[in-house]
């Protein structure tokens, strides 16, 4: 949000909250649409290569990423208008996106074929990996950060700015990434963040980066040592049978 406001009477039995935004972030806030839906939109073209765009309609745009893993879901999508997906390189460059304009909700799912741009002579991308590792101030240990969210955007300005969420290891991937100042931001845990600045290509990061981050780890509690089992009792003794008191004559 941008500001906060006061809840106040509006003058007609109901309540109001008057503020000032520069955008707000959910379809159903940006494209008010009667109907909605969720989206799948499976790319074909640019397997691998991560790519970043909007889709606009009704006059306002939506950024949109796509990783490479070929579809891009799109939640609370509009289905009362058409909308056009523009893609783009991580360099900035246009993509060429066919169908390019469609209804996201009739119908909910669509294929749609990118075309890359050809790259100049010499030109590279590059894959980064990066792995969130919490450095324990409680234990001598350290550990992989699971379902951490890492940013990476170009520094210190750029069209590259991407989010991903880390896998069971700790490590997330940026695929196609060009030459270029990179900075990477996590989430500490506490409001803040650690963050790291990359040159890419760089000796120092030959495409894997660790962040680490200094967190209080969580170290599950070890089990007691188990009771001594008692000493079993001593057995009766045995009575012979011809051994009887009392025998009648």
């Amino acid at each position: 949000y941008d500001q906060k406001a006061a809840v106040v009477k509006d003058g007609s039995g109901g309540l109001k909250v008057d503020y000032d935004v520069s955008h707000l972030s959910y379809w159903n806030l940006d494209f008010y649409s009667v109907t909605n839906c969720t989206s799948y939109i499976g790319v074909s073209g640019a397997d691998g290569v991560s790519l970043y765009g909007t889709i606009t309609g009704n006059g306002i745009s939506k950024s949109v990423e796509y990783d490479g893993a070929g579809f891009i879901n799109i939640y609370n999508a509009p289905g009362d208008y058409n909308v056009t997906l523009n893609l783009f390189t991580m360099s900035g460059t246009p993509v060429t996106v066919s169908p390019a304009t469609f209804n996201l909700c009739n119908p909910s799912a669509h294929e749609v074929v990118v075309t890359m741009p050809e790259q100049p002579p010499g030109y590279t991308n590059y894959d980064v990996n990066v792995t969130a590792i919490a450095e324990c101030s409680n234990t001598s240990g350290e550990m992989p950060i699971e379902g951490i969210y890492v940013h990476i955007n170009a520094y210190p300005y750029g069209p590259y700015d991407v989010t991903k969420q880390t896998d069971g290891n700790g490590m997330v991937s940026f695929a196609g990434l060009p030459a270029g100042e990179y900075l990477i931001y996590i989430p500490d845990g506490s409001g803040d963040f650690v963050t790291k600045y990359i040159n890419i290509p760089s000796s120092n990061t030959s495409g894997n980066i660790e962040v680490r981050i200094p967190q209080v780890c969580y170290i599950p509690p070890s089990g007691g040592t188990g009771g001594t089992g008692g000493t079993g009792g001593t057995g009766g003794t045995g009575m012979n049978s011809n051994d009887m008191s009392g025998a009648g004559n």
